[in-house]
């Protein structure tokens, strides 16, 4: 049985609304592609650049800040 005693105390407190506006732009883009990218090997009919660039632009300004707002975009 694992237990948390090999877990270091390292780590970096993050106070969520404090967080740069484009990194937050960032981490939804990167969770879009992942998602949409997974989407199309299930769905070989999606074309390989869907959704493009610009609908994807869109996607991540309609989202930010909220990172609930892009997993519940990228719900199949």
């Amino acid at each position: 049985m694992q237990n948390f005693r090999g877990i270091t105390n390292d780590h970096q407190d993050l106070i969520l609304h404090e967080v740069p506006k484009p990194v937050i732009e960032h981490d939804i883009a990167l969770y879009f592609k992942y998602k949409f990218s997974q989407l199309r090997r299930e769905e070989r009919s999606i074309a390989s650049a869907w959704p493009g660039d610009e609908k994807m632009e869109v996607l991540v300004d309609r989202a930010v800040p909220l990172f609930i707002s892009a997993a519940t975009t990228s719900r199949c």
